[in-house]
């Protein structure tokens, strides 16, 4: 299998691919009925009281799977990082667990700045004796690159706030009316 190819998902393997976040999503469905399996039978090993070995492969099949997922999940994030900050692949329940629990999409530009920081600030002491700016990683972003970001950057806040908004209006009309609660003084 190739680069470029696409993932297939066998035995709980995850073979890396340009397409990271598509090819995840498609791996998590697998992977998430490989952990219904396995939770049951973990069920059933609890009550059926197996041979300690019986029960060794067992668990050590279930965190082998566990192990998968987090490497599946970071060669997709290899080739794809942004997908695991906005996963398809989640319901709708789950991302807004997400964002009421504080996680926003501007946290990744916040992290692309912060990354990027570092790494400058690392360089620096080169760069002022005279050395260039090391390419490959964030430190090294032209200009133009960090204008982008930046763009993004405030574009992804003003539509958080409009969310927001929308979601404290939402709130507020929620809320019961005196005339319809006896619960507030009229």
């Amino acid at each position: 299998m190739t680069a470029t190819s696409r993932p297939q998902h066998h035995n709980g393997s995850l073979a890396r691919a340009s397409d990271g976040g598509e090819s995840f999503a498609k791996f998590f469905e697998c992977w998430i009925l490989e952990q219904s399996r396995d939770l049951a039978a973990l069920r059933a090993a609890a009550t059926a009281r197996p041979h300690d070995a019986d029960l060794r492969r067992l668990v050590d099949r279930v965190l082998g799977h566990y192990e998968n997922y987090y490497r599946a999940k970071s060669a997709a994030a290899s080739a794809d990082v942004l997908p695991m900050f906005a996963p398809s692949w989640i319901s709708a329940t789950e991302s807004l667990y997400l964002w009421c629990g504080g996680w926003r999409p501007t946290a990744a530009v916040q992290l692309l700045y912060s990354k990027s920081g570092v790494q400058l600030e690392a360089q620096l002491p080169a760069f002022l004796d005279g050395g260039s700016l090391g390419d490959g990683d964030l430190g090294g972003l032209s200009a133009e690159q960090l204008q982008a970001a930046d763009q993004l950057h405030r574009r992804t806040i003003r539509r958080e706030r409009e969310i927001e908004e929308a979601a404290a209006s939402a709130q507020v009309n929620c809320l019961p009316t005196p005339a319809s609660s006896p619960f507030l003084d009229s």
